[in-house]
C-alpha cells in the first residue's frame, strides 16, 4: 500500500472519533446556572381618545417665544406646537407617548424566593414545603417628566400585580409580598401570608415574574393610559426534592 493511501486510511479513521468528542463537549461542562431571560413587552390601550377637545390654548407674542415648536419661551411661557397655538394631532402626541414609555427605566422586578436551598445541607427545598415569594424592588409608583419631539409628557407608573410562573405549570399571582424572616421564627411551616406556593413534585424550576403596570399619561391637553409588562426570571433555579426519614436501631 503507497503512503499516500496509507494516509488517507488514518485520516478516515480518525474522523469518527473527532465527531464524536464534539458531541459529547456540551454534556461533559456540566449545566450553567445562569439566566439572562429578561425581556419586555410594551402594550398600548388608550382609555380616551380625543373625546373633548379643549380650546386652543391663546398664541403668545412672538416675542415671547424661541420658536416654533419650542417646549418653553421667555419668562416661561408657553410656545404652540404648530402655528396657531392649537393641538397637536392626537396620532402624534399618541407616538410620541409610546416612544417616551419605550424608554422609561421602570424596577427589574426580579423573583426572589425563600428559603434559599443553599440555607441547607441537602441543598434543596423539600416537596411540602411553603416557598416565600416576592419581588427585588418595592417600587409601586413611578413618576417621571419628559419631553419627546418638543413634547411635554407627564407619566405616571403604578403596579398592577406580579405573576409568578413557578416553572412547574402553574402560576401566582399576588399584589403584594412579604419577604420570608431568616431565620425563621416560629413555625417553620407557616407559609407567606399573601404570596407563596407549595411544590408537589421534586425537580428543578426556573421561576419567571411578570409584573403589570399602569401608566397614566398627560400631554398637549390630552389623556390616556397604557399597559406595560416585564418579565424576568430569577438569578438561580430553585431544587425541590424529597426528605425520606430512616430509623436505624443499635445492638
Amino acid at each position: 500500500m503507497s503512503k499516500l493511501r496509507r494516509s488517507f486510511v488514518a485520516v478516515a479513521a480518525l474522523v469518527p472519533l473527532a465527531l464524536a468528542v464534539i458531541w459529547l463537549a456540551p454534556f461533559a461542562a456540566g449545566e450553567d446556572d445562569s439566566y439572562d431571560d429578561s425581556t419586555r413587552t410594551v402594550t398600548i390601550k388608550i382609555k380616551k381618545k380625543d373625546k373633548h377637545k379643549p380650546a386652543p390654548r391663546p398664541k403668545p407674542a412672538l416675542d415671547q417665544c424661541t420658536g416654533i415648536g419650542a417646549a418653553n419661551g421667555k419668562d416661561g411661557v408657553k410656545c404652540p406646537h404648530s402655528p396657531g397655538g392649537e393641538q397637536l394631532p392626537a396620532q402624534e402626541i399618541e407616538d410620541a407617548v409610546r416612544q417616551a414609555v419605550a424608554q422609561l427605566q421602570l424596577p427589574a422586578n426580579t423573583p426572589v424566593f425563600g428559603p434559599s436551598p443553599n440555607q441547607n445541607q441537602w441543598g434543596m427545598v423539600p416537596v411540602g414545603y411553603p416557598v416565600w415569594l416576592w419581588s427585588a424592588d418595592a417600587t409601586t409608583t413611578l413618576h417621571r417628566s419628559v419631553t419627546h419631539d418638543g413634547i411635554s409628557i407627564d407619566l405616571t407608573a403604578s403596579r398592577s400585580n406580579v405573576s409568578f410562573s413557578m416553572g412547574d405549570g402553574h402560576t401566582v399571582t399576588c399584589t403584594a409580598f412579604t419577604k420570608r424572616p431568616s431565620p425563621m421564627t416560629g413555625d417553620p411551616m407557616r407559609g407567606s401570608p399573601n404570596c407563596g406556593y407549595v411544590y408537589s413534585v421534586m425537580g428543578r424550576y426556573k421561576i419567571q415574574a411578570t409584573t403589570n403596570w399602569t401608566i397614566r399619561w398627560t400631554a398637549d391637553g390630552r389623556s390616556g393610559a397604557l399597559s406595560v409588562t416585564n418579565t424576568i426570571a430569577a438569578a438561580s433555579p430553585i431544587v425541590v426534592g424529597e426528605l425520606r426519614t430512616v430509623i436505624t436501631g443499635g445492638r
